[in-house]
């Protein structure tokens, strides 16, 4: 504070142990006389070879001077400990210091160990509660079929899902909808979540558009059919094709049709090319398209992994694009605009340009 040097002699001696830290102003004990008797001889030792006597001499006990691994005093440490009166206040013996620098290092593999641990405890709540939501939601469907309390039920049961795992899930672009109108929903596919999140954030009754593989299971079968899904062979090609003009005449206005263009996911991130199945439907029809972008939902749960992870989802709907014509050409060109609108929003590389070949 001064701005000047200051000589502080420390020293470490049993006869300060019982004591405590004591300096030139405190000097009461039993062991006082010894303690004055070092003072002096430090003072004189200071004298001879320093020429100087000491601003301060410190005697405090035992093990209060930190050292490092190797046993090599830490003189900045000492100062800064001098500094704020912290000398001899919770120092420990070498074995406390090797027993925390063993700590320190175990430290970061402990964390990662923890965060393994809250993982696994988050993955088996998310199960749970899907579990038991599933327990509840498949009687009811199954004894009640009718479609607007099936879609009501699912709903709010995938609803409270997230709400019960902290699944935060903004919606945007809502506004760019009407409900009383019929729309072609096309959705970037990211993870089994999919189906959870639109459920749960588009608030409209539409059927989806899955494969039949789906009707492999008397589970998935009872409740997809509940909810109008429509069943195709697969995404791709002619038969494809057909599938999209025999389902596009099933739309009606109370129902919209949701499709995932890509026909599958992975566990990387990135845009796959798009089917044309429902922008046939959309342009056979004229029904315009809505561009619905899914963000969050592939890192929450991964292809290839049965763990749910801690995270946000984000929803993105766009305004409807319309279709310029019915014949092949207008599809095409409004798959490119819909994939186009899908890719810059949903933030990860197009895969068809990177698989494209040289």
């Amino acid at each position: 504070e001064s701005g000047t040097e200051r000589l502080v002699i420390l020293a470490e001696t049993h006869q300060a142990k019982r004591q405590g830290l004591l300096s030139k102003k405190s000097e009461h004990s039993s062991d006082a006389a010894t303690l004055v008797r070092m003072r002096q001889d430090i003072l004189g030792h200071s004298l001879d070879l320093l020429d100087t006597p000491p601003d301060d001499i410190v005697l405090a006990p035992p093990h209060t001077i930190p050292k490092t691994s190797s046993g090599k005093i830490r003189r900045a440490m000492t100062r800064q400990l001098y500094e704020q009166h912290a000398l001899g206040k919770g120092q420990h013996a070498l074995w406390w210091q090797l027993l925390r620098i063993t700590l320190t290092a175990l430290r970061p593999q402990l964390h990662r160990s923890l965060n393994h641990l809250a993982t696994l405890a988050y993955g088996a709540w998310f199960w749970l509660v899907l579990t038991l939501s599933f327990m509840v939601v498949w009687p009811l469907v199954a004894l009640i079929p009718k479609p607007r309390f099936c879609w009501s039920l699912v709903r709010k049961a995938c609803q409270l899902l997230l709400r019960l795992t902290g699944t935060r899930l903004n919606v945007r672009g809502l506004e760019k909808i009407k409900p009383q109108q019929t729309y072609v929903l096309v959705a970037n596919h990211t993870s089994y979540l999919d189906v959870i999140m639109l459920i749960a954030g588009v608030p409209l009754n539409y059927s989806f558009v899955a494969k039949t593989e789906l009707q492999d299971n008397v589970f998935s079968r009872v409740l997809l059919r509940h909810l109008h899904t429509e069943f195709v062979e697969r995404f791709g090609g002619q038969r494809g094709v057909a599938d999209a003009r025999r389902i596009a005449s099933t739309a009606t206005n109370a129902y919209a049709l949701m499709f995932f263009p890509e026909g599958t996911f992975t566990r990387s991130p990135g845009l796959g090319d798009f089917h044309m199945g429902a922008f046939i439907a959309a342009t056979e029809t004229q029904t315009a398209v809505v561009p619905i972008t899914l963000r969050g939902v592939r890192s929450k749960l991964r292809d290839g992994s049965w763990l749910p992870r801690r995270g946000d989802v984000e929803i993105n709907l766009a305004a409807p694009l319309q279709p310029t014509g019915s014949d092949w050409n207008s599809a095409v060109a409004l798959r490119d605009r819909t994939r186009a609108d899908i890719l810059q929003r949903c933030g990860e590389p197009n895969l068809a340009q990177l698989l494209a070949p040289i």
